[in-house]
C-alpha cells in the first residue's frame, strides 16, 4: 500500500523517552489513591479498577486548549460518575468563552468524558515504581496509550466522508480514526486516519484530505497511518486499530 505521508509522518512523532531526564518525560500525576501499594493496585485493577484521564477545555478569548486531568484511580461506577461530573463542569466553566466557536469545543470534551474518558491504566502499570507511587506521579518511559477517540460530532463528519470514500474505492478494506495523544502541553492533538487496502493497490491520501476539509476547518491537522505496514511500523498500526475506532469496513456497514 502506498499512502502518502503515512509512515514517515507517524514515525517522527512516536514517543521515545530521553534517558535519565525526568524533565523531558511525559508524566501523569495520580489522583484518588488511598495509600495502596503496587500489588494492591494490580489486584484492584484485575477486579475492574482503572486509571482514567478526563478531558476539559481552557479557553482564553481566541485561544483554546484541550487539557487533561491527573490519572484518577476509579474503583467503581459511583467514583467514575463523580469525577466525570467534576471535569464536565470544569470544561464548561473554563472553556465556555472561546471566540468565535463558543462552547462547542468544550462540549466535545464533555462527550469524550461521557464515553469513558481516556483509559491510561496500561501506561501506569507499564511504568510505575514505588517511588512514583510515593510521590503520586508516574513518569512515562515507555508509552502504551498513543491514541484516543474522537468526539461524537467529529465522528459524524468522519463517517460522512470516509464511508462514502470507502464505498467508492473497492480496494479499501478498513478505515480507522482517532487522535494522537503524544503532543506538547499546549498543542492540540491531531486527528489520525488509518487505511488498509488490498495487496498491490494504492490510494492518494491527498484525495481523502481534500474531502475531509469540506467538513473540517483548515486548522485541523491530520496524520495518516498505513494499516498494512510491516516491521516496526506494524506495531503502531496494531496499536492504532486497538485504540482508535473503525469508521468503515468493506465487509459490513457500520
Amino acid at each position: 500500500m502506498n499512502v502518502h505521508k503515512a509512515s514517515a509522518g507517524v514515525e517522527s512523532r512516536i514517543y521515545e523517552a530521553p534517558e535519565n531526564d525526568p524533565d523531558n518525560l511525559i508524566k501523569h500525576e495520580l489522583g484518588n489513591l488511598k495509600g495502596e501499594s503496587i500489588p494492591e493496585l494490580v489486584s484492584m485493577i484485575k477486579g475492574g479498577g482503572k486509571f482514567i484521564v478526563f478531558y476539559y477545555r481552557l479557553a482564553i478569548f481566541v485561544i483554546s486548549y484541550q487539557r487533561f486531568s491527573p490519572a484518577i484511580f476509579i474503583r467503581n461506577e459511583e467514583e467514575f460518575h463523580a469525577f466525570r461530573k467534576k471535569y464536565n463542569r470544569m470544561a464548561l466553566l473554563k472553556g465556555l468563552f472561546y471566540v468565535p466557536f463558543g462552547p462547542l469545543p468544550a462540549l466535545k470534551e464533555i462527550r469524550l468524558n461521557n464515553k469513558g474518558g481516556l483509559d491510561v491504566t496500561g501506561d501506569i502499570l507499564l511504568n510505575i515504581t514505588e517511588e512514583d507511587l510515593n510521590n503520586q506521579v508516574v513518569y512515562i518511559k515507555e508509552m502504551h496509550t498513543l491514541f484516543g477517540h474522537v468526539a461524537k460530532t467529529d465522528m459524524k463528519y468522519f463517517k460522512k466522508v470516509l464511508i462514502k470514500y470507502g464505498q467508492s474505492h473497492p480496494e479499501i478494506q478498513e478505515i480507522y480514526v482517532g487522535t494522537f495523544l503524544n503532543v506538547d502541553q499546549f498543542e492540540e492533538p491531531p486527528f489520525c486516519i488509518g487505511i488498509s487496502v488490498d495487496e498491490m493497490k494504492t490510494i492518494e491520501i491527498e484525495d481523502v484530505e481534500k474531502a475531509l476539509y469540506k467538513q473540517f476547518r483548515s486548522f485541523n491537522a491530520f496524520m495518516h497511518f498505513d494499516l498494512n505496514a510491516t516491521g516496526e511500523e506494524m506495531d503502531i498500526a496494531k496499536k492504532f486499530k486497538s485504540q482508535g475506532e473503525m469508521v468503515y469496513s468493506r465487509m459490513h456497514t457500520l
